[in-house]
C-alpha cells in the first residue's frame, strides 16, 4: 500500500480488514487498519506512516482524522508508525507537544520515549507503538539492531486466561549466542561472493541475503529447544507498582507540558 507498510497476521488470528478506518494521502500519509479478535473480544490494530518532509501541523490532523474513526468504534486499540516526530525534543517544540496531546486525547499513549534512529551524531524518538484501553496487558522493547536505519520496536500482550500452571512443561527455542558465534558469522558474511546481489531486482537481492543469512546463522549458531516448567520461564512486568499508580487519566488532554513529560516517563515501558 502506497510506500509501503503492512501488518502481517499470523494463520490462526481471526482478523478482518478494516478499510472504512484507513486515511491514504499520497505523498504525505499511509495508514492501514484491521480488526482482530483476542478471546472473543475486538481490538483495533493500525500501522501509520508520515512521510517526513509534511508539515507537522498538518500531519496531527491526519492522525487526528484517523485516531477519531478508531476511537468511535469503542475497541481497544494499537498503532505502530514511523511518525517522524522526535518525541525527545517534547520540550523544545509546541507541535509535538500537540502531536503527543492529540494521541493522548483519544486515549493511546506511548510506549517508549528511547531513540529508535540512531547515527554517529544524533538519536531521535520517531518510532513508537501507541496503545489504548489493554496497556496493561502489554509489555515492549526495542530491538537494537541494524538491519535497517530504524531500531524495531516489539511488543506483547497478555492474554486474559493464558496463565499456565506453575508445573505444566513448556519447549522454548532459543539460539545460544557467543562473541565468538558472532565473530565466525561476520567472518562468512565477510568472504561470501556478494556479487550475485548485483543482478536482477532489489526485491530478489534482498530475499537472497536473507537466504544466506539465515544459512550462515543456522549453520553457525543453530536453534535449539529446550522443556522447562512455566515457573521457569522468565516473563518481565510490565509495569512496576509505581508506574500503576502514575499512569495518566485518559481525560487528562491540556497538559503542562513539563509535567506531561514527567508524567508520561512514569507510564512508558521502553524496556522488557
Amino acid at each position: 500500500m502506497g510506500g509501503g507498510i503492512a501488518i502481517y497476521v499470523h494463520k490462526s488470528v481471526d482478523f478482518c480488514e478494516r478499510p472504512d478506518l484507513n486515511v491514504f494521502l499520497d505523498g504525505k500519509f499511509e495508514s492501514l487498519c484491521i480488526e482482530i479478535k483476542l478471546n472473543q473480544k475486538s481490538v483495533i490494530v493500525s500501522e501509520m506512516y508520515r512521510v517526513p518532509n509534511v508539515g507537522v501541523r498538518e500531519s496531527i490532523e491526519h492522525y487526528s482524522q484517523i485516531l477519531s474513526s478508531i476511537s468511535a468504534t469503542g475497541a481497544d486499540a494499537i498503532f505502530g508508525t514511523d511518525q517522524n516526530i522526535d518525541l525527545l525534543k517534547l520540550d523544545e517544540r509546541g507541535t509535538i507537544r500537540d502531536f503527543v496531546n492529540e494521541c493522548t486525547s483519544y486515549g493511546f499513549f506511548p510506549c517508549t520515549d528511547k531513540a529508535t534512529r540512531v547515527t554517529a551524531d544524533s538519536a531521535m524518538a520517531i518510532d513508537n507503538i501507541y496503545v489504548r484501553g489493554i496497556s496493561n496487558s502489554c509489555r515492549a522493547g526495542i530491538l537494537e539492531i541494524s538491519l535497517s536505519d530504524h531500531y524495531p520496536i516489539v511488543m506483547s500482550i497478555d492474554l486474559p486466561n493464558s496463565k499456565r500452571s506453575r508445573m505444566e512443561r513448556v519447549t522454548i527455542q532459543y539460539r545460544v549466542q557467543s562473541d565468538e558465534g558472532v565473530r565466525r558469522l561476520d567472518d562468512e558474511l565477510m568472504r561470501y561472493d556478494w556479487t550475485v546481489l548485483s543482478n536482477g531486482h532489489v526485491s530478489n537481492a534482498y530475499d537472497t541475503f536473507m537466504r544466506v543469512l539465515t544459512m550462515l546463522i543456522d549453520r553457525i549458531m543453530p536453534i535449539k529447544t529446550k522443556t522447562l516448567r512455566a515457573d521457569q520461564v522468565i516473563r518481565a512486568p510490565w509495569f512496576t507498582p509505581h508506574q500503576v499508580s502514575s499512569r495518566i487519566p485518559q481525560n487528562m488532554i491540556n497538559l503542562n507540558p513539563t509535567l506531561f513529560k514527567s508524567k508520561l516517563k512514569n507510564i512508558l515501558i521502553s524496556e522488557i
